[in-house]
């Protein structure tokens, strides 16, 4: 027999529910293997019994240690991870916990493979389901209040790495923001150098103006404002944002290829009703081999 105690009343009628829906389901077939009982206690705690069988307890001791770890994340991860970022990283802005506590959590429901891998969150997990194995295998008695506040002191280490990327992206998006809306407002409050431009997204990026002649590297840096030279630091001839942005045309007509999603995303996001879409069919003159 097992006993786990919970300080809350509530929790523990939760997590009751859950291990005996997992019980339930694991062993359909031989329910009389394991049961689980929950009882109120004074003072709003609460205690959940689970009987098993002798034999069976090194499997129930391993599917009870899961379902606790999944409930523990469930419930507790996200306060976690606002109470890590307030105290060792220093942040108070509740909109920017917001923001960085959601792109953290969405890192760890693998939704960001590039930023975090699989292997640091099986790792994150496998902390917290190795110190309920371990409590489990010698404990009968336990309360889940003490073991979250001591066994699980080390979560720090799992969970500033994971903050640490969030922040950094979360840093790059607001920056990506501000480029955006420092460009719209100039495009908004500049007139046009060129009512229509032409850019060729193909091997190079090209411009064109609206009678078909090339805009060279010279003619686009004269145009260039600083203002809005936030691609100063890429090569001349990948510089595009920065140049149209300057010229603030009327139209941009963009003769695309699928590979330049990510810039044709940017442009979308930047000159809106703007932007034509040539097809690839329809390139003619402004085509380059």
């Amino acid at each position: 027999m097992l006993r786990i105690y919970f300080d809350d009343v509530d929790l523990g009628s939760q997590f009751s529910q859950h291990i005996q829906d997992s019980f339930h389901t694991y062993y359909a077939n031989a329910p009389e293997t394991v049961t689980c009982v929950f009882r109120r206690q004074r003072k709003q705690s609460s205690v959940v019994i689970i009987h098993y069988a002798e034999e069976a307890k090194e499997q129930v001791t391993s599917l009870l240690a899961s379902i606790l770890k999944n409930q523990t994340l469930k419930h507790f991860e996200k306060h976690w991870l606002i109470e890590v970022l307030r105290s060792r990283f220093f942040y108070q802005d509740e909109v920017e916990i917001e923001q960085i506590v959601r792109m953290a959590r969405q890192m760890l429901f693998g939704d960001y493979p590039d930023l975090f891998d699989k292997e640091r969150r099986d790792e994150w997990h496998g902390f917290i389901y190795d110190q309920f194995l371990h409590f489990l295998r010698s404990m009968v008695d336990f309360s889940y209040d003490s073991f979250i506040y001591f066994r699980l002191k080390q979560k720090e280490d799992y969970l500033i790495p994971i903050l640490e990327t969030a922040i950094d992206e979360y840093k790059l998006e607001q920056s990506y923001q501000t480029m955006i809306e420092t460009c719209r407002d100039f495009i908004a409050n500049h007139p046009p150098k060129i009512s229509s431009v032409h850019l060729v997204l193909k091997n190079e990026l090209t411009l064109y103006d609206d009678q078909g002649s090339e805009l060279d590297g010279m003619m686009l840096l004269s145009m260039t404002d600083d203002r809005v030279n936030f691609d100063e630091g890429l090569p001349f001839s990948e510089r595009v944002i920065s140049p149209l942005v300057s010229i603030a045309p009327n139209y941009v007509y963009v003769h695309a290829h699928r590979e330049q999603e990510e810039i044709m995303q940017t442009l979308f996001t930047i000159f809106q009703e703007r932007i034509r879409i040539v097809s690839q069919e329809k390139l003619g003159v402004f085509e380059r081999s």
